[in-house]
Protein backbone atom coordinates (compact mmCIF):
# COMPACT_ATOMS: atom_id res chain seq x y z
CA UNK A 1 0.00 0.00 0.00
CA UNK A 2 1.41 3.90 -0.75
CA UNK A 3 0.71 6.93 0.71
CA UNK A 4 -2.17 7.25 -1.18
CA UNK A 5 -4.13 4.26 0.02
CA UNK A 6 -4.73 1.02 -1.85
CA UNK A 7 -5.90 1.60 -5.62
CA UNK A 8 -6.52 -1.60 -7.02
CA UNK A 9 -5.18 -1.01 -11.25
CA UNK A 10 -7.32 -2.26 -13.67
CA UNK A 11 -8.21 -1.87 -16.85
CA UNK A 12 -8.00 1.92 -18.54
CA UNK A 13 -10.68 4.14 -17.56
CA UNK A 14 -14.35 3.44 -19.24
CA UNK A 15 -16.58 5.53 -20.61
CA UNK A 16 -20.37 4.33 -21.43
CA UNK A 17 -21.90 5.18 -24.78
CA UNK A 18 -24.56 7.28 -22.09
CA UNK A 19 -21.94 9.56 -20.91
CA UNK A 20 -19.85 9.70 -24.41
CA UNK A 21 -23.34 10.47 -25.84
CA UNK A 22 -23.58 13.43 -23.14
CA UNK A 23 -20.38 14.41 -23.32
CA UNK A 24 -20.41 14.70 -27.44
CA UNK A 25 -24.16 16.61 -26.50
CA UNK A 26 -22.55 19.35 -23.99
CA UNK A 27 -19.48 19.98 -26.79
CA UNK A 28 -22.45 20.32 -29.44
CA UNK A 29 -24.47 22.80 -27.14
CA UNK A 30 -21.16 24.87 -26.27
CA UNK A 31 -20.51 25.46 -29.77
CA UNK A 32 -17.28 24.40 -29.52
CA UNK A 33 -16.34 20.67 -29.99
CA UNK A 34 -12.32 21.68 -30.02
CA UNK A 35 -12.73 21.57 -26.06
CA UNK A 36 -11.23 18.70 -23.94
CA UNK A 37 -12.56 16.62 -21.13
CA UNK A 38 -11.04 17.31 -18.19
CA UNK A 39 -11.23 14.91 -15.55
CA UNK A 40 -9.32 14.73 -12.26
CA UNK A 41 -9.92 12.79 -8.87
CA UNK A 42 -8.92 14.51 -5.32
CA UNK A 43 -9.39 13.90 -1.97
CA UNK A 44 -8.81 10.06 -0.09
CA UNK A 45 -8.15 7.50 -1.84
CA UNK A 46 -11.32 5.55 -0.68
CA UNK A 47 -13.92 8.39 -1.63
CA UNK A 48 -12.56 10.77 -4.03
CA UNK A 49 -14.09 13.45 -5.76
CA UNK A 50 -14.29 13.71 -9.33
CA UNK A 51 -14.36 17.36 -11.24
CA UNK A 52 -14.98 17.42 -14.84
CA UNK A 53 -13.99 20.42 -17.16
CA UNK A 54 -13.90 21.54 -20.63
CA UNK A 55 -10.54 23.29 -21.93
CA UNK A 56 -8.58 23.55 -25.41
CA UNK A 57 -5.20 22.58 -24.27
CA UNK A 58 -3.83 20.39 -21.35
CA UNK A 59 -0.50 20.81 -19.89
CA UNK A 60 2.57 18.77 -20.86
CA UNK A 61 2.21 16.21 -18.37
CA UNK A 62 -1.12 15.37 -19.54
CA UNK A 63 -2.35 12.00 -20.64
CA UNK A 64 -4.64 11.99 -23.45
CA UNK A 65 -7.25 9.37 -24.28
CA UNK A 66 -9.64 9.04 -27.06
CA UNK A 67 -13.50 7.96 -26.71
CA UNK A 68 -15.09 8.09 -29.75
CA UNK A 69 -13.50 11.09 -30.49
CA UNK A 70 -14.19 12.28 -27.62
CA UNK A 71 -10.82 13.74 -25.87
CA UNK A 72 -10.15 13.42 -22.19
CA UNK A 73 -7.93 14.92 -20.20
CA UNK A 74 -6.12 13.70 -17.14
CA UNK A 75 -3.16 14.17 -14.91
CA UNK A 76 -0.92 11.61 -14.43
CA UNK A 77 -2.02 11.38 -10.54
CA UNK A 78 -5.87 11.21 -11.36
CA UNK A 79 -4.92 8.61 -14.15
CA UNK A 80 -3.61 6.08 -11.98
CA UNK A 81 -6.46 6.74 -9.41
CA UNK A 82 -9.24 6.54 -12.18
CA UNK A 83 -7.54 2.51 -13.64
CA UNK A 84 -10.31 0.30 -13.31
CA UNK A 85 -13.05 2.50 -13.53
CA UNK A 86 -15.95 3.36 -15.41
CA UNK A 87 -17.82 6.91 -16.10
CA UNK A 88 -21.37 7.08 -16.75
CA UNK A 89 -24.35 9.70 -17.14
CA UNK A 90 -27.45 9.17 -15.34
CA UNK A 91 -30.49 10.86 -15.82
CA UNK A 92 -33.81 10.46 -13.30
CA UNK A 93 -36.08 12.53 -11.25
CA UNK A 94 -33.13 14.23 -9.06
CA UNK A 95 -31.80 15.56 -12.38
CA UNK A 96 -28.99 14.48 -14.66
CA UNK A 97 -25.06 13.98 -13.72
CA UNK A 98 -21.88 11.91 -14.44
CA UNK A 99 -21.56 8.47 -11.91
CA UNK A 100 -18.04 7.21 -11.64
CA UNK A 101 -17.42 4.14 -10.03
CA UNK A 102 -15.70 0.30 -10.71
CA UNK A 103 -15.95 -0.97 -14.39
CA UNK A 104 -17.33 -4.16 -14.68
Amino acid sequence: MDEMGSIEEGPELVLTMNAVERLRSLLEESGDTHCKLRIEADGPADNPEYTFSFEEHGDSKDIELDYARIAVLVDPESHRRLRGREIDHRKNDDGEHFVVRKAG
